[in-house]
């Protein structure tokens, strides 16, 4: 079975989740294809399957030619005239940041996939809503097995990164979107009632950076200048800090995990999150808003979520697993090797894939 991810892996970027389940879906046997031109460029009898993922790979994640709609839809019902099946993993209910041309890929995809795949009930229940007609399956985020370090000890991380062994360390992973994710962790965090607390948010600051890349000289100063200031300024209040634009580091985000108590999901508005499996593989008790998928997961594992436009339910969520302590982190880790292993969540893509290539096996 020959299966077109359209997805382009890169040497460095801030989500492995592709990659890893394409590298799991060879082993399983699938013949496996990672790239967006393969897509636009390819015959489409090459393929069995197209599997989409973020409708900004496919279109350009900046995207604003008004031809490409049409272009996409176009490229997807030729291949499906052939007889070839689409997939589309469903990571995000729309993009994160306003753009009528990426908005109308992600209806074109919705609407054109043969099965849309959903990480946990939420996502399909309002999916359905949406596309009452739609053949939907429920497959988990998988855990980033093998992917990061986990031998370091937690005394050795919190040296390495200048941190007192004795702390207690909430971290936070991911690019802080916007002015309202930042206010609301560092409030929450002002708030919880901890002593010798430090909060990790390497990507906290937007616009402020130690390297602009912003057009014009007045602003790429102003950037400079604010960086400089902040992230000593945030230190003193044991918040370290640094610009949203820089990607980590293996090493680093490891070394931080293995340092932390506790990991702080920021968002105000989500679907999913890898930052939810990824703290329960390092067995972290985990903070979060009781927003889609993941509400839906935190509250089914017992880890404390609050709702992200009353301010004082943060405080209390942190407290809460402060208080549950390293047990949660343990029944974290052992929920994750149940139910998120990378084999088991990448034969559950094989079998659905199947299904939809040999039908009359499968009972359709």
């Amino acid at each position: 079975m020959k299966v077109l991810t359209v997805y382009d892996v890169r040497p460095v970027g801030d989500n492995p989740f592709v990659e890893l389940l394409c590298e799991h879906l060879s082993r399983a046997g699938v013949d496996m294809t990672c790239s967006v031109s393969e897509f636009w460029d390819s015959t489409a009898k090459n393929y069995d399957v197209i599997h989409f993922h973020w409708p900004e790979e496919v279109v350009g994640w900046n995207c604003e030619d008004s031809e490409i709609p049409d272009r996409l839809r176009t490229r997807v019902n030729s291949y499906k005239q052939a007889g070839v099946k689409i997939v589309y993993t469903r990571h995000n209910i729309g993009p994160h940041y306003p753009n009528k041309v990426i908005e109308q890929a992600y209806r074109i995809i919705e609407e054109e996939s043969d099965v849309v795949v959903h990480m946990a009930g939420y996502s399909l229940c309002e999916f359905q809503k949406k596309y009452p007609d739609s053949k939907n399956s429920i497959i988990p985020h998988h855990i980033y097995e093998g992917r990061y370090d986990q031998t370091t000890s937690q005394a050795e991380a919190r040296t390495s990164l200048g941190i007192p062994a004795d702390a207690y360390v909430v971290v936070t992973f991911g690019k802080f979107r916007n002015w309202t994710e930042v206010r609301m962790v560092l409030r929450a965090f002002l708030n919880f009632q901890c002593r010798n607390k430090y909060l990790l948010a390497s990507r906290l600051l937007p616009f402020f950076s130690k390297d602009p890349h912003h057009r014009g000289f007045f602003k790429r100063t102003i950037s400079q200048v604010g960086y400089r200031m902040l992230v000593p300024a945030l230190g003193h209040f044991c918040v370290l800090a640094g610009a949203n634009d820089v990607v980590m580091e293996d090493r680093l985000l490891s070394l931080q995990l293995i340092a932390s108590d506790l990991v702080f999901i920021q968002r105000k508005q989500i679907l999913n999150s890898g930052n939810l499996p990824l703290a329960f593989l390092f067995g972290k008790a985990v903070v979060g808003p009781n927003v889609g998928n993941v509400g839906e997961i935190l509250e089914k594992t017992g880890n404390p979520v609050f709702d992200p436009m009353v301010e004082k339910t943060i405080a209390i969520a942190l407290q809460e697993a402060k208080a549950k302590g390293e047990d949660l982190g343990s029944r974290n880790f052992e929920y994750a090797l149940s139910n998120w292993k990378m084999a088991v969540v990448a034969q559950k893509y094989v079998d659905l894939y199947d299904s939809l290539t040999n039908p009359i096996i499968h009972g359709h």
